[in-house]
């Protein structure tokens, strides 16, 4: 008998043990993840902005200087999905919708380029950059609080640039949406 309860003492403390590993190398999987995604959200925003004020650039000097961008820039992981689904289900779903939005911003952005000029199109690229950059942002700074991390990765100067490419998109899109509607019902 004593033999019996040394046996089932092994094995819940073996159970125990196993499980005790498990979750520290979960632990320890998960802040890799949010380190890889911190610095893929960081590489991405960077580059956006770069991208936002070459479009500037291209746009104040009429093509002579700077870049004309048709879409979003891709997220680095979004190649493989298996780091964003480490992280805890919130952060996991805000990035994933980060990823739709940019999705859907790039189709608005080709439609836009199609129906619309050139100009249309840098605004569409312009306003949807901002948007999704802004969230990125967001995204990071979350997963830089869990982290312990405190670096700023972009200037306020840079922020309040995405935060008027924003508001400035919008109100063009409201004052185009009720020119729309007033044409429609004129017809």
């Amino acid at each position: 008998m004593n033999e019996l309860w040394s046996a089932a003492f092994g094995a819940v403390l073996g159970a125990s043990f196993s499980v005790g590993l498990w979750w520290l190398d979960r632990i320890r999987q998960r802040k890799i993840a949010r380190i890889s995604l911190a610095t893929d959200l960081r590489h991405w925003v960077n580059r956006t902005l770069s991208q936002m004020y070459d479009m500037r650039n291209y746009d104040s000097s009429d093509g002579n200087l700077g870049t004309l961008y048709g879409e979003l820039s891709e997220f680095r992981f979004e190649k493989s999905l298996d780091r964003v689904a480490s992280v805890d289900y919130p952060t996991a779903m805000k990035i994933l919708r980060l990823v739709r939005q940019k999705d859907d911003a790039n189709d608005a952005i080709a439609f836009q380029a199609d129906v619309g000029d050139q100009e249309d199109g840098m605004n569409f690229w312009r306003g949807h950059a901002a948007e999704c950059g802004l969230k990125a942002l967001k995204l990071y700074n979350r997963l830089a609080t869990q982290l312990g991390w405190s670096e700023k990765i972009v200037t306020d100067e840079s922020k309040k640039l995405m935060q008027d490419e924003v508001d400035e998109f919008r109100k063009r899109e409201k004052e185009r949406k009720k020119t729309n509607a007033e044409f429609l019902e004129g017809t």
